[in-house]
């Protein structure tokens, strides 16, 4: 199950808190795991790195193989967890989302990038940039991209093979709708695997 959405949308908030209510089901679900967003870690070391004592995001040069890095450790990270989670795995971004990401800040999409997303049907729930203002921090730097990013993550996912599921509201009927949205997780009669 991927949690997607723009910059700043609640995404990481909203994995924790379902993480814990997962859990708190007991049983197969108190060993649910959610996955941080590897971007987020990748970005804050290249800021280090390349940006120097007075690091600002606008410096950084970024290139296709920054994001296929993201991506490929990313999915890493993913198949690492799926070992010893219980039946749902919370994955706080993909490498689906990596290629939105690739061409929020190199203006085209990669067919490289894109192509180590998965295939399989999944469940996606995606957050909307209206619900939760706009938090700046070190790396944070695309409020203006907020409503693009929520739009191509609409149309992209609409044209594949996964299942969408809004969530939106405060952050304890985000919960809840992702809950229920993890409770009926299936397409047909098949099981979502993640």
């Amino acid at each position: 199950m991927v949690l997607v959405g723009a910059e700043s949308t609640g995404k990481t908030t909203l994995a924790q808190d379902l993480c814990t209510a997962l859990r708190r089901r007991g049983g197969p679900f108190a060993a649910t795991r959610w996955i941080p967003e590897h971007g987020r870690d990748y970005t804050l070391e290249k800021l280090a790195r390349e940006g120097g004592p007075d690091a600002r995001m606008d410096a950084l040069v970024w290139t296709t193989a920054d994001f296929v890095a993201i991506a490929r450790e990313q999915n890493a990270l993913e198949s690492r967890a799926a070992i010893d989670t219980g039946p749902v795995l919370l994955c706080d971004t993909d490498a689906f989302a990596v290629g939105i990401w690739h061409e929020r800040y190199l203006g085209a999409r990669s067919p490289e990038v894109e192509s180590l997303a998965i295939t399989e049907p999944s469940l996606y729930l995606l957050t909307h940039h209206d619900d939760v203002a706009f938090e700046s921090d070190e790396i944070r730097d695309g409020e203006r991209f907020r409503a693009w990013m929520t739009d191509a993550f609409v149309e992209r996912l609409r044209g594949g093979p996964h299942r969408l599921v809004w969530i939106r509201g405060s952050r304890e009927a985000r919960v809840e709708a992702a809950c229920r949205a993890i409770d009926d997780r299936t397409i047909g009669d098949q099981e979502l695997p993640r």
